[in-house]
């Protein structure tokens, strides 16, 4: 193990495997600010996957023929570059795989910030279908006078051919 600072890394044979865990307290941070991206459009270019783990013949990497889901680190260092450690495609002085690892913090902090951008707009959406739904109320209002003021109109001549106009009288 080798404590960063902020964080606990594991190491077997001399390959980093992951982070043990991470600080995360209040006092040990500064420059604390609410994450600015477009958080949704981010999570849309992330790019989950199935996978199942190779055998490394002299390694420590042994697969389990299991089928996996989660991400490939090259692919997510891409939009969550803070989410993943190391390179892609690196080796050791020795020529063994020095595998890129995954740090899933950085990218539940996105996965909450896009919830929390949809749960906004799923709100005006919302606030904007209560107001169609009132337009459409007086909308259909609107048509029942317009059919009722047709129809006086029509009754009114009606009445007004029956009644012949008073005829001159002639003298």
């Amino acid at each position: 193990f080798l404590w960063s600072g902020a964080n606990m890394a594991a190491y077997i044979d001399a390959s980093f495997v992951g982070w043990v865990g991470g600080t995360s307290d209040r006092r040990l941070k500064e420059a604390i600010e609410p994450m600015a991206d477009v958080a949704t459009a981010r999570v849309l270019a992330l790019k989950p996957a199935s996978f199942k783990y190779k055998d490394i013949a002299d390694s420590i990497f042994k697969g389990d023929g299991q089928t996996k889901e989660g991400f490939i680190a090259d692919e997510l260092q891409q939009v969550v570059p803070s989410a993943v450690t190391g390179e892609k495609d690196a080796v050791t002085d020795d020529g063994k795989i020095q595998p890129q690892v995954i740090n899933l913090a950085p990218v539940v902090a996105l996965l909450t910030k896009a919830v929390q951008e949809q749960q906004q707009h799923v709100a005006e959406l919302e606030q904007k279908a209560a107001r169609v739904e009132t337009l459409e109320r007086e909308v259909a209002d609107l048509k029942k006078l317009v059919a009722q003021l047709a129809e006086a109109g029509k009754s009114s001549k009606t009445t007004a051919q029956a009644t012949p106009p008073d005829q001159p009288s002639a003298t």
